[in-house]
C-alpha cells in the first residue's frame, strides 16, 4: 500500500504524522472514517472491511444471500423485541396500526442498530464521522498489531450508507453510521488506509484522552458501555492478579527453569489483560517487571514506558525503569527515573535506595551513603539498605561504619548469607582474617553454594599463610561455579606463593580462558614464568596485560624484573620509572629499580630508590636489607649492618639479613657475630656455604679480594664437606 512506507515500519513516524495525513486526505470533506485495531490482511479478510455477520460465518461470495440471512435473524429477533423498540417515534406512523414499507425498513434498520449495539451479528458495518473516534478504534487493543483508519468517500456508497434515525447515548458519542454492503463487505482502495504502528497506538490512545476527551468512558458512554467494561475490567483484573501470583511463584522457585517458567505465565496473563484493557497502567508496570526479572529489559523499558504514557504520576513505573536502566548500565537515565518517581512520591524508601546504588556504581559514594540514610529514615527495619550502605563505607575504606551497617543488616535479617559474606569482606580489609573467616563460614552455612563465600575465605587462609586451606576453598568455589574465573586466579596465586609455578600457570591460563580481558591473570602468568627463569614468556605476559591496561604500573614493574634478568638494565630501570609515574607511592617499583642500579654497580642512585621505599613503607624489611647491601658495595659496613639489623627487627626470621650481616661482620673482624648471625641464616634453612661460594667463588678469593684472613671454625662453616 502506498501510505504504508511512512507507517508500521518506520520508528519516527509521529502522532502528528498521522493525524496530519489523514487531514490531507480528508481535504474537501465527503468522508466518514473507520478505525481497525488489525490490518485483516490474511484469509479470509485479505484486506477487506466486513460486517460481523460475515466475518461469523464466513459467507462466501456467490453462495449465500447475506441479507437473506440477516432478514431471516431479523424475523427472529422481533419476536424478542416486538416490531418497534419502545422509544422509537416516526413523524410518518399516523397510527400504530399503520405503518407504510419505508417506516417497516427504518423500524428494520433500529433493530438492527440495537442488536449491533448490544454485540449482536448484523450486516451493518459501523462508520463515524469524526476521524478521531476512529483512531480511538484503531489502537484500543492489540498493541502488539498495527492498526489501522479507513478512508471512505461518502458518494461512492451513497446507496448504502445508514444514518440512524433514533440514536441512543453511545451512538451520538460515536458520531455513528453505518453501512449495509451487499455483499458483506466493502473494498477500501489501498490509498484510503493509513496505518497505525503498534508502537504508537498506547502514545495515541493517551493524546486523544488529553486533547480530545476521547477515551473508553466517553465512547460507550450508556449502561451497555458500563456493563460491557464492568465485564472486561473484572476480566482484566482476573488476569492481572493471575499474573501477579505467577510472578510471585517466580520468586519461590527452585531452579531457574521453574522461574522462567512462571515469569513467562505471568507475562501472557499480562498480555491478556492488557487485551482486555490496553489502558491498563498497573499492567503494563508489572509485566515490565516480569520482563526485568528475566533479563529481558529492552522490553522491560518499553512497558515501563507505555505505564508512564498512560498514568505520568506513577512514581512505581519511573521506579522499574530506573531500576532496568541501571541493570544495562545506563545509570544516568536510570538516576533521572529514580529523581522523578522521588518527585512524584517523597516517601518512596525503595526509590532512595535504588539510586543509592545507582551513585555507588558511579563511585559517587556520598550521594550514595545520603540516599540510604534518607531510605532508612523512611523506612528503619530495610535491611537492605543498611547492608548497601555499609557497602558504600567499605568502598570508602571506612571499615567500621561499614561493618556497623552490616551488623544492624543481620539484626533485622539474620539468614542472609550475602551481608555475612561482606562483612566477611571488611573484617578481612580491615587485617581480621579469623572474623572475616568466621563470617564466611556463617555465609556458607545459611548458602551452601554460595562460591564467592568459598572464594573469600580461600583469600583470607591464604593471607594467613594457610595456602593448603585456600586451595580447598578456592577448587569448591570453582566445583560450584566452573566459570569462575576469579577464582582460578587466586588458586593460581596460592599454588604461586607455595611454590608449585606450573600448577599456578594452569590456573591463570584456565582463567584467561574464561575472561579473555582478564589483565590480573596476565600479570600474574607473567609473575609466575619469572619465577621459573622463563623471561621471554614473563614478558609476553606482561605485554599482554598492558595492551589491556596501558597505565598498569604492576605489570610495568614485572616486565622491569625480567629484563633485568635478561640482563637489559636499561629496558629495567625504564620499565620501574613508567610504574612510579603511573603510581608515585609504588613502594616495590622503587625497591625494584633500586636492585637494578644496585646490579649496575651504581649504588647512591640504588640506596636513593631504597630509601624512597622506606620513606613510604617504613616495615618494609627487604627495603631495609637491600640497602645494607648497596651501603656494603660502598664499603659502609656500619650502615650496612645497621640496614640488616632493622631489616631482622621487623621479619626476625629474615634468613637473608643474617646472612648478609654475618659477610658484614666477617670484614669488620667481628667473628663471635659473624659466627652467630651465619649460624642463625643456616638454621633458618638457609644454604649459607652455596650463596658465600655463588659470590666470593672459594675462602682463598674472599680472602684475597677482602684482605680479611677467616679464623678455622669460620672457614669450616663456609666450606663444602668433603666426600
Amino acid at each position: 500500500m502506498p501510505n504504508q512506507s511512512s507507517t508500521s515500519n518506520d520508528k519516527q513516524l509521529t502522532l502528528q504524522d498521522i493525524i496530519h495525513e489523514i487531514e490531507q486526505k480528508s481535504k474537501g470533506g465527503g468522508y466518514i472514517y473507520r478505525g481497525e485495531r488489525e490490518l485483516h490482511k490474511d484469509p479470509p479478510h485479505n484486506g477487506k472491511v466486513s460486517s460481523n455477520l460475515w466475518r461469523e460465518y464466513g459467507i462466501e461470495e456467490g453462495h449465500f444471500d447475506i441479507e437473506l440471512v440477516q432478514k431471516e435473524m431479523l424475523a427472529a429477533a422481533k419476536k424478542h423485541t416486538g416490531d418497534l423498540p419502545q422509544d422509537f417515534r416516526l413523524d410518518v406512523i399516523a397510527s400504530p396500526n399503520t405503518v407504510s414499507k419505508s417506516t417497516q425498513e427504518a423500524i428494520d434498520f433500529e433493530i438492527l442498530t440495537e442488536i449491533q449495539h448490544y454485540g449482536g451479528k448484523t450486516n451493518l458495518i459501523d462508520f463515524t464521522t469524526d476521524y478521531f473516534i476512529a483512531l480511538f478504534f484503531a489502537c484500543d487493543g492489540h498493541d502488539d498489531k498495527d492498526g489501522r483508519v479507513i478512508l471512505q468517500k461518502t458518494d461512492e456508497i451513497r446507496g448504502v450508507i445508514k444514518h440512524p434515525q433514533n440514536p441512543r447515548h453511545r451512538v451520538i458519542a460515536q458520531k455513528s453510521v453505518f453501512i449495509k454492503p451487499p455483499k458483506g463487505f466493502i473494498e477500501p482502495r489501498e490509498d484510503a488506509i493509513i496505518i497505525i504502528p503498534s508502537h504508537l497506538k498506547q502514545p495515541m490512545l493517551e493524546h486523544l484522552r488529553n486533547y480530545h476527551a476521547i477515551f473508553t468512558e466517553t465512547i460507550y458512554n450508556d449502561i451497555h458501555g458500563f456493563i460491557r467494561n464492568q465485564n472486561i475490567h473484572g476480566d482484566a483484573y482476573t488476569e492481572f492478579y493471575r499474573g501477579f501470583a505467577s510472578h510471585d511463584r517466580a520468586d519461590e522457585a527452585k531452579t531457574p527453569k521453574g522461574k522462567q517458567q512462571e515469569c513467562e505465565a505471568a507475562i501472557t496473563h499480562y498480555t491478556n489483560a492488557i487485551e482486555l484493557k490496553p489502558d491498563f497502567a498497573n499492567v503494563y508496570n508489572n509485566r515490565g517487571y516480569t520482563y526485568a526479572d528475566k533479563g529481558e529489559l529492552d522490553n522491560a523499558i518499553r512497558d515501563y514506558t507505555t505505564a508512564i504514557q498512560l498514568r505520568p504520576y506513577l512514581a512505581d513505573a519511573y521506579n522499574g525503569r530506573g531500576s532496568a536502566y541501571a541493570d544495562k548500565g545506563e545509570l544516568d537515565n536510570a538516576i533521572k527515573d529514580y529523581n522523578k518517581a522521588i518527585e512524584l512520591k517523597p516517601d518512596y524508601a525503595e526509590a532512595y535506595y535504588n539510586r543509592g546504588i545507582a551513585y555507588k556504581e558511579k563511585d559517587e559514594l556520598d550521594n550514595a551513603i545520603r540516599d540510604y540514610n534518607e531510605a532508612i529514615e523512611l523506612k528503619p527495619n530495610f535491611a537492605a539498605a543498611y547492608n548497601n550502605r555499609g557497602i558504600a563505607y567499605e568502598k570508602k575504606g571506612d571499615f567500621d561504619s561499614a561493618i556497623n551497617d552490616y551488623n544492624a543488616a543481620i539484626k533485622l535479617q539474620p539468614d542472609d548469607a550475602e551481608v555475612y559474606n561482606n562483612r566477611g569482606n571488611a573484617y578481612q580489609k580491615q587485617g581480621d582474617f579469623d572474623k572475616a573467616i568466621q563470617d564466611y563460614t556463617q555465609a556458607i552455612q545459611l548458602k551452601p553454594d554460595y562460591a564467592e563465600a568459598h572464594n573469600n575465605r580461600g583469600a583470607a587462609h591464604g593471607r594467613k599463610g594457610n595456602f593448603d586451606q585456600a586451595i580447598q576453598d578456592y577448587t569448591q568455589a570453582i566445583q560450584l561455579k566452573p566459570d569462575y574465573a576469579e577464582a582460578h586466579n587466586n588458586r593460581g596465586n596460592a599454588y604461586q606463593e607455595k611454590g608449585d609455578f606450573d600448577k599456578a600457570i594452569r590456573d591463570y591460563t584456565q582463567a584467561i580462558q574464561l575472561k579473555p580481558d582478564y589483565v590480573g591473570a596476565y600479570n600474574n602468568r607473567g609473575n609466575a614464568y619469572n619465577e621459573k627463569s622463563e623471561f621471554d614468556k614473563a614478558i609476553r605476559n606482561y605485554n599482554q596485560a598492558m595492551a589491556l591496561r596501558p597505565n598498569f604500573p604492576e605489570a610495568y614493574s614485572g616486565r622491569g624484573v625480567a629484563y633485568m634478568e635478561k640482563k637489559d638494565f636499561a629496558q629495567a630501570i625504564r620499565d620501574h620509572t613508567q610504574a612510579i609515574a603511573f603510581k608515585s607511592d609504588y613502594v616495590e617499583a622503587y625497591n625494584n629499580r633500586g636492585v637494578v642500579y644496585l646490579k649496575k654497580g651504581d649504588f647512591a642512585q640504588a640506596i636513593r630508590d631504597y630509601t624512597q621505599a622506606i620513606q613510604l613503607k617504613p616495615d618494609y624489611a627487604e627495603a631495609h636489607n637491600n640497602r645494607g647491601v648497596a651501603y656494603e658495595g660502598k664499603g659502609d659496613f656500619g650502615q650496612a649492618i645497621q640496614g640488616y639489623t632493622q631489616a631482622i627487627q621487623l621479619e626476625q626470621n629474615y634468613a637473608n639479613a643474617y646472612r648478609n650481616r654475618g659477610e658484614a661482620w666477617l670484614r669488620l673482624r667481628e667473628w663471635e657475630k659473624a659466627k652467630a648471625d651465619l649460624t642463625t641464616a643456616r638454621d633458618l634453612g638457609m644454604d649459607i656455604i652455596a650463596k658465600f661460594h655463588s659470590t666470593f667463588g672459594n675462602i682463598a678469593n674472599f680472602e684475597r679480594k677482602t684482605g680479611v684472613q677467616l679464623p678455622a671454625d669460620i672457614a669450616a662453616l663456609l666450606t663444602f664437606p668433603q666426600a
